[in-house]
């Protein structure tokens, strides 16, 4: 699994505490702390556990910043996983599930760093956008579009 938004995952956490049975809009949401991002991290923990590959990339240009394996780090890049990290929902999701992550305490390997472009498209399901591939679903969704199109009578 490779997680592009970790606020993505986090929202997992957060939608399940959203009182669907309120009678009035302030019983919605729970307090502001339940919904801060460090109370949040459960789902991603979970997935971290039982996943056996989870990578962390940058949702703008699929650069992998930090990985784990069988639930434990495994390398880090620490000038990327700086940059991700000024975002607070990346921090408080890799400092749940890596609390020595900015300890610098894991071995950083180049390789397999950028996500492969050369996925087949039927293999490769993601969620929301990812940087240049955008164009590319949205190419696709118009194509998809067309075929749906009812033929007028002169064609």
């Amino acid at each position: 699994m490779t997680i592009l938004d970790v606020k993505c995952i986090l929202d997992v956490e957060r939608y399940r505490k959203i009182n669907v049975n309120a009678i009035c809009a302030d019983d919605v949401y729970p307090d502001p702390q339940a919904m801060a991002p460090e109370s949040n991290t459960q789902f991603l923990e979970r997935c971290v556990r039982l996943l056996t590959t989870v990578s962390f990339a940058s949702r703008e240009t699929g650069l992998v910043y930090a990985r784990m394996e069988l639930g434990r780090p495994t390398w880090i890049d620490p000038e990327a996983l700086e940059e991700a990290m000024t975002d607070a929902n990346t921090r408080a999701g890799i400092l749940a599930v890596a609390p020595d992550a900015l300890k610098g305490s894991y071995i950083f390997e180049a390789k397999d760093r950028q996500l492969s472009k050369s996925l087949e498209s039927d293999r490769m399901h993601i969620l929301g956008q990812w940087g240049c591939g955008t164009a590319l679903i949205e190419e696709a969704w118009t194509i998809s579009d067309k075929r749906d199109e009812v033929p007028s009578a002169g064609q």
